[in-house]
């Protein structure tokens, strides 16, 4: 089985076509053949979208598997929702604890559907909490 996994999902990444159509673009840091949760091992990916996994991952070296690219999504769609990332900080290490650490909170100002809502914890629901 071949499996990519992007590592880099942002809205700077995400495009569309001439017909309105979504296309994903830069996979300069993606990874092929990441068929388990420990295929990939390289710390890499925008701060603001790093899923927990590659955060603890550059510690314990144990490897992270294509979640990382669920995670990203939840976050792109947080962030399309509300403006900001979700864990956005301007102190990048108080970014990483929070993404490690934090509840996924929704501003007052964010008028979702609680099946985006849903969607979104869900692709931001991490295992290794």
């Amino acid at each position: 089985m071949f499996v990519t996994s992007c590592r880099d999902l942002k809205p700077e990444n995400v495009l569309l076509d001439e017909t309105g159509h979504i296309r994903l673009a830069d996979f300069g840091l993606s990874k092929d053949e990441v068929v388990d949760d420990r295929s990939a091992m390289t710390f890499c990916g925008t701060p603001e979208y790093l899923a927990p996994e590659m955060l603890l991952n550059r510690k314990s070296r144990r490897g992270y598997g294509k979640s990382v690219d669920w995670w990203s999504l939840g976050t792109l769609a947080f962030e399309m929702m509300t403006g900001w990332p979700p864990f956005y900080h301007k102190n990048l290490r108080q970014m990483c604890r929070d993404i490690l650490e934090a509840d996924l909170r929704f501003p007052s100002s964010c008028h979702a559907s609680a099946e985006a809502r849903n969607m979104i914890q869900g692709a931001c629901s991490v295992v290794c909490r």
